[in-house]
């Protein structure tokens, strides 16, 4: 899919894409960070690496454009909100734009969430690095909201006491998942 890269026609597509980059990163990881559970958490690990692939590709719309000439936002999603060719070349951030954006960013916020929910049936030495990783990656698309979503001109990232304050969230989500088990 990367040598011969297509533009993704649908968010459907564009999900596909990100399975294979990042889903099936996530699929080799189970056996060593799931041992018991990994065959019941097959969608979990899926969910995360998508959600992070999608992350990536909201933070780099600028970079994968003018760096590697691609264009991840999905045809049809742009076509429905009436962002074209011409505006993503002249990297315009207007109602439009944010509304693609947004729509990917939800797809990618609500697999962080389905991911969440099985995090109990992780091994329990891992749980806390992977919902760490979850949970700071998950705050660069914050980052994005915070700079009024441009991601043509500079690369977002998260700061130190964002990334702070998610280690401590994650701390606490932690201690309830296991609370509750």
């Amino acid at each position: 899919m990367d040598l011969h890269f297509k533009r993704p026609k649908t968010l459907q597509d564009l999900e596909e894409y990100s399975y294979y980059v990042a889903g099936s990163v996530g699929l080799m990881l189970l056996p060593i960070i799931a041992q018991e559970n990994h065959h019941r958490l097959r969608e979990a690990a899926i969910n995360l690496g998508i959600s992070m692939q999608l992350t990536n590709i909201l933070r780099d719309v600028g970079e994968d454009l003018l760096d590697i000439g691609r264009i991840y936002l999905p045809e049809s999603l742009c076509l429905e909100e009436g962002y074209d060719l011409s505006d993503l070349n002249q990297q315009t951030i207007d109602s439009q734009f944010i509304a693609v954006w947004e729509r990917l960013a939800r797809s990618a916020e609500k697999r962080y969430d389905k991911f969440k929910e099985s995090l109990g049936l992780f091994d329990r030495d891992s749980q806390f690095p992977v919902l760490l990783a979850a949970n700071v990656y998950g705050i660069i698309l914050d980052a994005v909201r915070k700079n009024d979503y441009d991601c043509f001109t500079e690369r977002q990232s998260s700061s130190l006491m964002a990334k702070m304050c998610q280690y401590r969230y994650s701390l606490v989500f932690l201690w309830q998942v296991r609370r509750e088990q």
